[in-house]
């Protein structure tokens, strides 16, 4: 049977008595949200590995979108990496600026690397790739940080893998 894992987004505009749920795209599991500053206000940035199949999907894609609206209406899905077998685990985290700072594991046979881009005004910039680790992206994908700094940028943290040896390392995101 297919299995399909539809997104929801709960919004309340009554601290928390009533609730809308919106359900706009299929995703594997494991979605990140963040808020920050918008053209007109609050903006809300979506990360989330898009695919069909619930978290046993084998097939996913990086993807964000935002809402300037309090998650009433979202943007078109904006795809940051190609389709990719195996785990995503994109997060994403705002600056100051606006700025969304995104990182996702690229999985690739035996390994994964880890990348990072910013996207600004709905443009992503290239990734960069911060690590490159060895096996399952499924032992190193849950033990992931971002934080946005105020002036600009981000830090993230990971945990990176390379045969029976793993450990914690970071990188700092220039805007």
């Amino acid at each position: 049977a297919e299995v399909s894992s539809h997104l929801r987004i709960g919004r309340s505009d009554d601290s928390g008595a009533n609730w809308q749920t919106a359900a706009p795209d299929n995703t594997t599991f494991m979605p990140a949200l963040a808020v920050g500053p918008g053209p007109v206000g609050e903006r809300l940035f979506l990360a989330y590995p898009a695919g069909d199949g619930g978290w046993r999907a084998e097939e996913q894609t990086a993807t964000l979108r935002w809402s300037d609206d309090g998650g009433a209406s979202w943007s078109e899905p904006m795809r940051l990496d190609d389709q990719v077998t195996g785990r995503t685990l994109p997060s994403v985290a705002v600056a100051a600026d606006g700025a969304a700072y995104v990182t996702f594991w690229h999985p690739f046979a035996g390994g994964a690397e880890l990348r990072a881009m910013v996207v600004r005004d709905g443009v992503a910039s290239d990734h960069v790739v911060l690590d490159t680790t060895q096996g399952s992206t499924s032992l190193v994908g849950d033990y992931m940080g971002l934080a946005a700094v105020p002036g600009g940028g981000a830090y993230a943290i990971w945990v990176s893998q390379g045969g029976d040896e793993s450990g914690v390392r970071g990188a700092f995101l220039r805007g």
